[in-house]
């Protein structure tokens, strides 16, 4: 009886301790397929299943590369299953299966060993999509400013060496028209480094920045400080205020990104066309919102170009003819999204575009408190 009671109480243990294990897996965030030495898939959590899109108890304990499995991950698994002894690392690309979009997933193998003897194999699945999305986005953003940095610095080289070069010989005229574009093109890199530094502080903002302000009187106080600017390009800049509307801000960046969109519109306006701003509150699925719209008249947005038009540095105009940097519209976007809010755009060329903010009338720290 003694030694029954033993082995109950032995039993008992490695069921806990399997169950601990088992739970371990089950939380963990990566997939985990675990092998015998015969290449059976003994073990595989939730991550795994949801990954490769299968599920372990239909394939429990049949080897890897007889069981059927279509995704083509299994191959390099299967690769990875037959030489043990070998460090394996790979990073496969591949349509999701959910939704055709690109999945990028990395696996790392290891060999399990009892008794200097293999005993089975070990890998560790994760899926890095989103940090490879991230690395690209880096690197086009890298070469887009090194772009954007390049032709205004290769326009003001030559300007220089022509003014250093050629200077008693150049009338006043030309001397002051080099000049002129010196400057201009200088002040474009100074906007360039600004917008910059914007999107690089967007990712730093503290809770406590976040102050409720009367929305209407922070847009009208946008549009006044533009008013100047549209008139003196024959432009009639008309504000539509509403009641007081106390709104959770960013005050700086929600005026930087107001701001955007009036300076946008009075850049793609022609002469003698009206820009209007609007700021009301509106229910949507029952819950109040806030709508900010910036309507123009201007030269339109082609339906190919919106989609893209928040992009880094993507611009309609190739031709560069309107100055700005391309960061504009993206810096509004940004500034939108980290408010919990969104952006759109409706355009009809030579017709005008309509840029709209919709809004919450709560930050995002309060909505994930409230989840919490």
């Amino acid at each position: 009886r003694h030694l029954e009671q033993m082995v109950r109480e032995r039993t008992q243990d490695v069921q806990e301790e399997a169950e601990k294990v088992q739970a371990i897996l089950s939380s963990m965030a990566d997939g985990v397929l675990v092998t015998d030495a015969e290449g059976r898939l003994v073990t595989a959590n939730a991550a795994a299943e949801e990954l490769l899109g299968f599920r372990w108890t239909d394939v429990a304990y049949q080897p890897v590369s007889r069981s059927g499995l279509t995704h083509p991950m299994w191959e390099h698994v299967a690769q990875m299953i037959r030489h043990p002894d070998q460090p394996g690392n790979v990073v496969v690309e591949f349509p999701s299966p959910v939704d055709d979009s690109p999945q990028i997933i990395n696996a790392r193998a290891a060999p399990i060993r009892l008794n200097h003897d293999i005993i089975g194999v070990v890998i560790v699945l994760r899926d890095i999509t989103a940090l490879k999305e991230v690395e690209r986005m880096k690197a086009r953003f890298i070469a887009g400013v090194t772009h954007e940095l390049k032709t205004p610095l290769s326009i003001i080289k030559l300007h220089v060496e022509n003014l250093l070069a050629y200077y008693d010989r150049l009338p006043a005229e030309k001397q002051m028209e080099l000049l002129h574009t010196v400057q201009n093109q200088t002040g474009l890199l100074d906007r360039l480094i600004d917008d910059v530094l914007t999107l690089s502080r967007l990712d730093t903002v503290h809770e406590a920045e976040w102050q409720t302000v009367n929305l209407p009187e922070l847009v009208g106080g946008v549009v006044e400080e533009l008013r100047a600017l549209a008139q003196a390009r024959n432009l009639t800049l008309t504000w539509q205020a509403s009641e007081e509307l106390p709104v959770p801000v960013i005050p700086d960046q929600f005026e930087r990104a107001v701001r955007n969109l009036v300076d946008n519109a009075i850049k793609y306006t022609p002469a003698g066309g009206e820009i209007q701003v609007a700021v009301r509150q509106e229910l949507a699925d029952d819950q109040p919102r806030i709508r900010i719209e910036v309507r123009d008249t201007g030269i339109g947005i082609p339906p190919e170009h919106q989609q893209r038009i928040f992009d880094h540095f993507y611009r309609v105009d190739t031709s560069h003819t309107t100055p700005g940097t391309g960061l504009g519209l993206s810096i509004v976007r940004e500034i939108v999204n980290a408010h919990g809010g969104s952006l759109h755009v409706e355009s009809t060329p030579g017709a005008g575009s309509v840029f709209t903010i919709l809004l919450p009338l709560h930050t995002p720290a309060d909505t994930e408190r409230a989840e919490q």
